[in-house]
């Protein structure tokens, strides 16, 4: 989880998969959903994790 953020529109990945290929290939467990949530340890960084 990401303090103070309530929610990350994140559409994008199932409407226009090939544009989000190498950003699946970066942070690979966010943009694998798994019991409805996906794994935001990756975004660990200033800017969200860039």
């Amino acid at each position: 989880r990401i303090p103070t953020v309530a929610a990350i529109e994140g559409n994008a990945r199932q409407y226009v998969p090939a544009a989000n290929r190498g950003w699946s290939e970066r942070f690979p467990t966010m943009f694998q959903i798994q019991h409805g949530t996906l794994g935001t340890a990756v975004l660990n960084g200033p800017g969200l994790g860039f």
